[in-house]
């Protein structure tokens, strides 16, 4: 928690091999930034032991499978809405020079 109060979500990369992947999702979160439905970075560096940081924006709530699976499905009107703001957030990507296309 910073002194304004807001809740931030760390992700750290300990394992040496994984760093690589760290930093391409760093860079390509910072292209990202300010396109619709993108989570917010706050900031990254590394930590006393040398581990990759990356601080964001924390989501409560859980995944979209976990609320699915909680609730056993979506209205077509929930599940037309979060396609939306996927469609969104990927063309966003999409249109990035050079392009980012999503992983899996």
């Amino acid at each position: 928690e910073l002194a304004t109060g807001r809740i931030l979500a760390m992700k750290r990369a300990s394992i040496v091999e994984k760093r690589h992947v760290y930093e391409s999702e760093v860079k390509k979160l910072g292209i990202l930034q300010g396109g619709p439905h993108i989570l917010p970075l706050y900031d990254q560096g590394f930590d006393d032991d040398d581990n990759r940081l990356i601080l964001t924006e924390y989501l409560d709530g859980g995944t979209l499978k976990q609320a699915i699976l909680a609730r056993g499905c979506l209205s077509e009107r929930e599940a037309l809405a979060l396609l939306g703001q996927m469609i969104k957030a990927v063309a966003h990507a999409h249109a990035c020079d050079p392009p980012i296309l999503h992983r899996c």
